[in-house]
This record gives structure tokens, sequence and C-alpha cells, in this order.
């Protein structure tokens, strides 16, 4: 069939033999008529090699794998246009259906109709916003960089305002660096508001044209221009003053509340466009967590951060990223903790709402092991960002592994409403309440998004990895194993560190250790 073939050779099942395999036995069985064969137990047997006694509702890895079959098909037809025909795995069975393009219940299924009226009644029911970065229409400079500070500083702003959810920056520019459209992402976001608009200088003259658009019926709801004069150096004082000026326009189409307008700005030193370009690296860290990418953050970084004068942007930053090589095992800085801790601080002192700082303290206290004020700064931290993905993710997995499944549940379920395609950072809590209280379906499910997506990070093989095992499935687990150690070839030296900058207490990390080990790891 040459649906089942352009299938079979796509990227989404290039590096899925097993996937590839499973298809065309569903496929196979279908055409010749034999569909009563396609059961749980002839699947497991005759696919995934288990024995005669194989029993379905014991090992539920056809259940699993089904799942992910259809969730690559799903992938597959995101991407591009069905063939004649199109595939699909109805849920509850596994009996494949051959779907006309083109029909009503294929433009269902790949999204086109069905999306949209859901799409609609999300956007209407919600507050929700999506910042673009500014396009540079400057012919003679380089604004690249300040349309996107502009935009991850409007994002941050909003993000204060109750009741108003906000796609995350770093989150819009990775899409957009895939290959998607401002409309595109708009939709598979489901927001109700697009803010967008272009830069232009022309000597000492800036020129900012803002537009809010609605995201379902694409109809222009309103339009700002802003003049200033630019000198090329102070480049955040600018870009604070535009923002406040940008939100205060947009204030009565997004139902803002007013005190954001009332609050005095915090005092800064001069930045410089090392500064600037110190924030961008971190940024870049940010949207990818690739280890290259923070190596560039962090001597960026280290290049600006200045003890006598701090700038508390740049000092959180750099706290940040000494905490996150702790975390990982791979610091490459003496002292690494006790130094992002003190910048932390400095940050704080200079400005006591800067979410960067608060979860670079948080994170401290959480690698020393000290519950009392990690519940203290992770409070201050969601009370800061309250509608901020990035922020809510890295708060609820701190919180559900030093044991407070309730409120980290809570925040991880919010961070699951986002839909698919959200970061892959953000399935690690999802990934850790799962696996923590027993459902290893669905930890497999988060796991295998972090695998797909994070493909430079090693968390994703590493908890499939453990979960294969609980599930047991011993030869996904040894995949998982070996593509782990392509990642992080040093972990059976430094696999405790990495586990201790996961989970808070050490016997959640000596369990986890123990199933790795069960299946061929040995951890030193």
């Amino acid at each position: 069939m040459q649906e089942l073939d352009a299938i079979c050779a796509s990227p989404v099942f290039a590096s899925a033999p097993r996937m590839r395999q499973l298809l065309r036995f569903l496929v196979d069985k279908t055409l010749k008529g034999e569909r009563n064969q396609i059961k749980a137990y002839t699947i497991g047997v005759e696919i995934f090699t288990r024995d005669a006694h194989f029993n379905p509702q014991a090992d539920p890895v056809v259940r699993v794998e089904m799942r992910r079959l259809r969730g690559k098909l799903q992938s597959y037809y995101s991407s591009r246009p069905a063939g004649e025909i199109m595939i699909d795995i109805p849920k509850g069975g596994y009996i494949p259906e051959f779907i006309p393009a083109g029909s009503p219940e294929c433009l269902a299924l790949t999204g086109r109709n069905a999306e949209l009226f859901q799409y609609a009644a999300s956007a209407a029911s919600n507050t929700s916003v999506l910042v673009a970065p500014f396009e540079d229409l400057s012919p003679d400079r380089d604004m690249t960089s300040l349309g996107i500070g502009l935009a991850v500083d409007l994002t941050a702003a909003l993000a204060e305002f109750p009741g108003l959810s906000v796609v995350g920056q770093y989150y819009v520019r990775q899409m957009i660096d895939n290959g998607y459209n401002i409309q595109d992402l708009a939709r598979q976001t489901k927001v109700g508001f697009v803010i967008s608009g272009g830069i232009q200088v022309q000597g000492s003259s800036l020129r900012l044209v803002v537009e809010l658009t609605d995201a379902v019926t694409g109809v222009l709801l309103c339009a700002h221009r802003f003049d200033y004069t630019y000198n090329g150096e102070e480049l955040f004082k600018l870009q604070d003053k535009i923002t406040r000026q940008v939100l205060s326009r947009l204030a009565d189409y997004l139902h803002l509340a007013a005190n954001f307008f009332q609050k005095t700005p915090v005092p800064l030193p001069a930045a410089t466009a090392e500064t600037y370009e110190a924030i961008l690296q971190f940024s870049a860290w940010e949207s990818s967590l690739n280890p290259e990418a923070m190596r560039k953050a962090r001597n960026a970084l280290e290049n600006v951060v200045d003890d006598k004068d701090i700038y508390p942007q740049t000092a959180a930053m750099l706290a940040d990223i000494y905490a996150s090589e702790y975390r990982h095992g791979s610091d490459h800085t003496p002292d690494a903790l006790d130094r992002a801790f003190a910048l932390a601080e400095k940050a704080l002192a200079k400005n006591p709402e800067y979410p960067i700082a608060c979860w670079a303290e948080a994170l401290y206290y959480f690698l020393r092991h000290d519950h009392k004020h990690l519940r203290q700064s992770l409070r201050r931290l969601i009370s800061l960002k309250a509608n901020y993905n990035n922020v809510l993710s890295a708060a609820a997995g701190l919180l559900i592994t030093s044991g407070d499944l309730d409120t980290g549940g809570e925040l991880a379920r919010k961070i699951a409403m986002q839909g698919d395609l959200m970061p892959w950072w953000h399935y690690v809590p999802i990934c850790i309440l799962n696996y923590t209280s027993g459902d290893y379906e669905q930890a497999l499910y988060a796991a295998m998004r972090m695998r797909a997506r994070g493909n430079n990070f090693f968390y994703g093989p590493l908890f499939a990895a453990a979960i294969y095992a609980r599930l047991n499935m011993p030869s996904e687990a040894e995949d998982s194993l070996r593509e782990l150690l392509a990642l992080y070839p040093d972990f059976p030296n430094m696999g405790r560190r990495a586990l201790n900058g996961l989970f808070f207490y050490e016997d959640t990390v000596e369990n986890f250790v123990r199933v790795l080990e069960d299946v061929g790891l040995h951890i030193s």
C-alpha cells in the first residue's frame, strides 16, 4: 500500500523500527481479511516476542505501544496531508481504518475542522495571549536582538496578571525555528490574542509598530505606533519603557489590572551591549537546554556579572546556570552551588520579585535538602508568576519530588492543559508525578515526549529506561539505556549525583538506581 510505505519512510517513523513493524502487521492483517487475528495476545507474541504464557492484562506492552503508534500517526498527519487515504487506529481497538483523503472524517481527524471549532471555543472562554518576536524592518541596523528582547519582556510582564494565560517566549521561538508560522502556532496553543509588530531605526530614531490581533478570526483589534530616541546603548531602559507603554495601550483589550502600571520600576545600573548579548545567550540556552548553549551563556554572563554593581537579571541567570550544572552533575565551576546561592541572594536584594532569582534560590534549597526554606521559596515563586508555565513546571517538579504531591500534582495538571505541543521540560513533573504514583503508562507517555523533543538532554531516555523496567519490558529498557549513555557517557559515574538533582529523598534515589541496575546499568 502506497500510503503505508510513505508513512514508514517518513522521518516520524525512521528511527522506530518496532512501530513500523507493528503498523505493517495491523494493516496487512486487515487487508487480508484477518481482522479476527488482531488481538492483544497475537500482537504481544508476534510483534513483541512474548512467550505463549503472555497475559495482556498483566503485561501492558501492547496498550503502551499502541498508544505510541497512535501518537506517531498523529504526528505524521499533522505535518503533511494524507495521500489518497488516511490510516487511523481508533482508540479502544487495534484494527486500522482507511479513510478517504478530503472526506469530513479525514479533515476532522487531521484537525483542520474539529480543531478550529475547539480552538475558537477555548480561546473565547479564556483570556490568553501569544507574543511574537518583533520583526526587524531596519535596512541598516540589526535590530533582531531588540525584537526578541521586547517579546521576552512583554511575555514576562503579561504573566504577572491574574486570569491571563501567556505562552512562554522560549517555546514560541523554538516552534518558529521548527517551521511554524505565527498563525499556526496561535491555533496550536489555542490563544485568543496575538501581539506582533515591527521595529525600524533611522539614525537615532526608533519606531515601533505594535498590533493586537484576534487569533481566531484574524481581525486586527488595534495598532499603535511608538517613536523613541535610540542611542545604541541603554537598551534595557528603553526596553522597559516600551514594555510599560505597550501594555498600557493594550490594557483594555486584554482586561489587564491597573496595579501593574502603578508599580515603581526597580532602579537598575547601566547595561552595556555585552550585558544584553549575555541575556540573549541565556535565552537561547533556556529554549534548548543544550550543553553547548549553556557553556556559551555561562561564559557570556561571567564576563558581565560584576560583584560591585550587580545587575539582577544577569546575576540571577548566572545563578540559575551554576545551580543547574551542579544539579545535572556537569558543573565546571568550583563551589558552583554556593556561588549560585550568593548570586541569587544579591539579585533578590536588588529586585525581590525577579523570578529567575527566586527559582535559583529554590533550587539551592532543594539541592541542600532544606525542606522548610524550599517551600517558602516556591510559594514566593508561584505567587510572582502564577500564570507562567515555565515557572509552574519548574516549581511542580520540586514540589512533587519533595513530597508535596497535592500542590505539585495540581500544578502539573495545569501544565498538561497546554496540550501536546508544550516544551519537553514541561513533561518532566508530569512524568515524575505518574512514576511516583505508579501510573507507568502515563509516565511513559510523558517520557516519550521528553525523548522526542529534548533530543540533546538525557532525562527522556533515563525515565524511559526505568519505566520500561517497571513494565517488565527489558529489551526496550536496554535500548533506552544505550540512548542514555550516548547522551551522557559518564552517567555510570555521575548517575547518583544527577538523580540527587531530580529527587529530594535519598531512598527515592536508591530505588531508582536499583531499577536501572536490574536492567544492566551499574552506577557507582
